[in-house]
């Protein structure tokens, strides 16, 4: 009888892990299309050319400029702005939604677990 059950188990457990990469395999290909469909968009259509003395405050740089730290992804400040002007004339800047991916985390963690919140208060 015991070794029944060991074979049982054996062949119920083949069967989830089979499962468990019919969903697995699709969604990894599923996630590298959408990663590269979303870094093409975020290259051709967020990105735009300004010349430096149309620079704002809290405009982020999508290239490196000498005498900043290399990626700024809080924004400009008054001083910085000031360094970019005397390195460059013209220089690419980020557009659109900043907190897109919160968003699109949000809504995936949403759609697994539920609403998040009553969960964690249920927990706690």
């Amino acid at each position: 009888m015991m070794l029944l059950s060991l074979a049982f188990t054996i062949q119920f457990s083949s069967e989830l892990i089979f499962y468990d990469l019919a969903i697995l395999i699709p969604a990894i290909v599923f996630i590298y299309f959408f990663y590269t469909f979303a870094q093409t968009i975020d290259t051709v259509a967020f990105k735009r050319k300004v010349k430096t003395s149309d620079l704002r405050e809290g405009d982020v740089l999508s290239e490196d400029v000498a005498g900043l730290s290399s990626k700024l992804y809080i924004g400009l400040t008054a001083e910085q702005i000031e360094k970019v002007r005397k390195e460059k004339k013209e220089v690419w800047i980020k557009e659109g939604i900043r907190y897109g991916p919160t968003f699109f985390l949000a809504l995936i963690a949403t759609w697994l677990f539920g609403n998040v919140i009553s969960l964690l208060v249920a927990v706690f």
